[in-house]
């Protein structure tokens, strides 16, 4: 018996980072072994990602306009992927940045740190080697770590920063948790500053109902707290930059592994009657079954 399990899946996402699936491997393994089970995530079951190339640009947009009249920026990366992957797109893209000050915190740091204590060779982007052999001090944008700690110095004073990006792998901008984003977001003036959401986050209110991911919620308290005339709209943005595969991405996976059975898990949708991928394996033509447990449901693999 052979199966398949997927974890977290990217394909056609075009990362900087975490590379796709190779297609033609995965096709070739299909038709020589034959899959029996296919365990795969269906999280972004229905929906169809926004052009790659396009969203950077337009964030590269955002942050260009808002910063050049010295504001602030927080991103809300969630989680340490994507973190990565938002250093790399500034990284290479720092000419369009100038003398921006970036931070990145959360449990980034950590993960870093991990990396460094191994000497995990690193890509120039990463902040461990941002200053590489060869390259001046004066390097812009230059990148720092943000611990929590930090946050709690004296020294460190937000009043004072002025064009900066502030990346917090700890996503979550929750009340409830006290996460470093909604820390961060409390010293921001909405009148010049904004936020930016990034992954699962910024779709919630087609997700999930979790308290501790209704960012909007926060954003919406944030506002009227500060008793400002910003609107929402002109404060918070959203660029998804996934790479979960979507609805496409994840038919093409099942054609190309013509597994017998197919178990979806780590689903997006709260109703399993929302799901649109059973349907659409169905309609493949090869006598595919498809099992969507409920939360907690042992199923039988084979």
């Amino acid at each position: 018996m052979i199966y398949l399990y997927t974890g977290d899946i990217s394909i056609d996402n075009n990362q900087n980072t975490v590379k796709d699936v190779d297609m033609e491997k995965i096709s070739k393994f299909g038709d020589e072994e034959g899959v029996d089970c296919l365990i795969m995530e269906d999280t972004y079951d229905g929906k169809k990602h926004e052009d790659r190339e396009e969203m950077i640009q337009q964030l590269l947009k955002t942050l260009k306009e808002k910063l050049e009249n010295g504001g602030r920026c927080l991103i809300a990366a969630y989680a340490l992927g994507r973190t990565q992957e938002l250093v790399s797109i500034l990284w290479n893209n720092r000419d369009k940045l100038g003398d921006t000050k970036i931070f990145v915190g959360g449990t980034a740091k950590f993960a870093y740190d991990v990396y460094r204590k191994h000497k995990v060779e690193l890509p120039s982007y990463s902040i461990v080697n941002i200053k590489m052999k060869g390259e001046k001090e004066e390097i812009n944008p230059k990148f720092y770590y943000l611990g929590n700690d930090t946050l709690g110095r004296k020294k460190f004073s937000f009043e004072k920063i002025k064009k900066a990006i502030f990346i917090s792998s700890d996503g979550r901008i929750s009340s409830n948790l006290k996460s470093q984003s909604w820390i961060l977001l409390q010293n921001l003036d909405p009148d010049k500053d904004f936020v930016i959401s990034t992954g699962y986050l910024g779709d919630i209110k087609e997700i999930t109902e979790d308290p501790l991911n209704l960012t909007e919620k926060e954003i919406k308290n944030f506002l009227k707290n500060k008793k400002t005339k910003t609107k929402i709209e002109e404060f918070f943005y959203h660029y998804p930059l996934s790479a979960h595969a979507d609805m496409s991405g994840l038919k093409k996976l099942v054609e190309k592994i013509k597994p017998k059975k197919v178990i979806l898990i780590h689903r997006g949708h709260k109703n399993e009657q929302d799901l649109k991928l059973p349907e659409v394996i169905s309609k493949l033509g090869l006598g595919i079954e498809t099992v969507v447990p409920k939360d907690r449901e042992i199923v039988q693999l084979i």
